[in-house]
């Protein structure tokens, strides 16, 4: 039971067919609103504002998945430039997630990186030593 895992690799450029990438949301905006906002396209099957890691404030976008693939690119043809609480939206192909594999690998390198580049900076104003 249980979601099946694919053994072929995605190539990064896919997208998500049913599934929208939304941003420039007012902040004031609720996944409720979103919904509604997208619900005149065709039928949701699920959507969501993305959030502040530990807070329910959100971030300004989110993703609308799309029970059938053409609504989504419906959706894009439709929302994408439109006005929707005073602000200019933008519309388009959601990417595929990286695998947790992945990501995790793309953080330990950003941090290693990080600490290389931290070691390797000579010191501009070396301290004196008065012997």
């Amino acid at each position: 039971m249980g979601k099946k895992k694919r053994s072929e690799k995605r190539p990064e450029s896919e997208h998500s067919p049913s599934t929208v990438f939304v941003t420039n949301l007012p902040y004031s905006f609720t996944n409720s609103q979103l919904e509604e906002a997208f619900s005149d396209v065709g039928p949701i099957r699920r959507c969501f504002m993305v959030t502040k890691k530990g807070s329910t404030e959100h971030r300004g976008f989110g993703y609308v998945q799309f029970a059938v693939t053409e609504d989504a690119n419906r959706a894009i043809e439709l929302k994408n430039g439109s006005s929707v609480g005073g602000r200019k939206i933008v519309v388009k192909h959601a990417a595929h997630r990286a695998s947790l594999e992945q990501r995790r690998a793309k953080q330990d390198d950003a941090t290693k990186a990080e600490n290389d580049k931290n070691v390797d900076e000579p010191i501009s104003n070396p301290p004196k030593l008065g012997y």
